[in-house]
């Protein structure tokens, strides 16, 4: 383990893939310095590489500080001392300012998933810093991306799974984004934990498969690992959750039921007092 490690992302926004890198890297440093790239879009090194994506505006919603404030709560939460770590403008773009924001003796932990990681490394090499490659993976390897997140914040799809608890609820409370979280309503199973409590002042609407209201037939399509039992546990996941969520949905897809079905699918968030929703079959 080294004393002083570094590393550097864009973090826009912060999602599970970033945290895997965080703190991988934390348990071979001592200390680490996260560096924050982009952290002045408007600067006149970023305009003059503007044609790039990762330095036009819609891919940088975030400001330094709010990254600062998302990257800090989520480092804690996962547990890491505060005082094992800080947080600092990194201006990639302009390498000889670079030593001014780590010491000489850091250790740079660097992934590669493409060529933009590796010019980072050889940048950060012909500077005469030190480098730790932890994982070279292809991009298709990745676990998620900020433009992944991005996206689905645009579109209102479910980009809150893919963001660790705090940084997840440091957008809703000063973005108002809604957050809804898709499921297949297992989550007590898995965790062996009533989980719903967790969901309050987090999560605006759950949305959970309910495929079928038989179920046998729910056991035939699911296949869950918890066998039989999963048709109730889900239903009574959906039936907790309303005690945390304001909106509870169970959904359906569209012309795989009978219409027959479809009605006891109705009775079924009836006496759950939730909502029932076909949604459209895609292809």
């Amino acid at each position: 383990m080294v004393a002083i490690g570094a590393v550097q992302g864009r973090f826009q926004g912060l999602h599970m893939g970033h945290m895997e890198f965080l703190l991988e890297a934390k348990k071979r440093c001592q200390f680490l310095i996260i560096g924050v790239t982009n952290y002045d879009i408007h600067s006149q090194y970023i305009k003059n590489d503007a044609k790039l994506n990762r330095f036009q505006e819609q891919a940088n919603p975030f400001t330094y500080f709010e990254r600062l404030m998302m990257i800090t709560e989520s480092m804690v939460e996962a547990g890491v001392p505060r005082e094992e770590f800080t947080i600092v403008p990194f201006p990639i773009e302009i390498p000889e300012k670079i030593p001014n924001f780590v010491p000489e003796d850091v250790v740079f932990f660097q992934t590669i998933y493409d060529q933009w990681g590796r010019n980072k490394v050889e940048q950060l090499q012909k500077m005469g810093y030190q480098t730790e490659v932890m994982w070279e993976r292809t991009d298709a390897d990745r676990l998620t991306s900020g433009t992944q997140v991005r996206k689905l914040m645009q579109e209102g799809g479910d980009w809150e799974s893919l963001m660790p608890k705090a940084a997840a609820k440091y957008v809703k409370e000063h973005f108002h984004k809604p957050i809804r979280i898709n499921t297949n309503g297992l989550a007590n199973l898995i965790w062996e934990k009533d989980v719903t409590p967790e969901l309050k002042g987090l999560i605006d609407t759950v949305s959970i498969s309910l495929n079928t209201p038989n179920a046998q037939r729910y056991h035939e399509l699911v296949r869950s690992r918890f066998g039989e039992k999963s048709f109730d546990a889900m239903l009574a996941f959906a039936k907790e959750a309303t005690k945390y969520v304001p909106h509870v949905v169970l959904t359906t897809v569209d012309t795989t039921l009978t219409k027959e079905e479809e009605k006891q699918c109705q009775q079924i968030c009836d006496s759950l007092g939730v909502t029932y929703r076909i949604r459209p079959w895609e292809d």
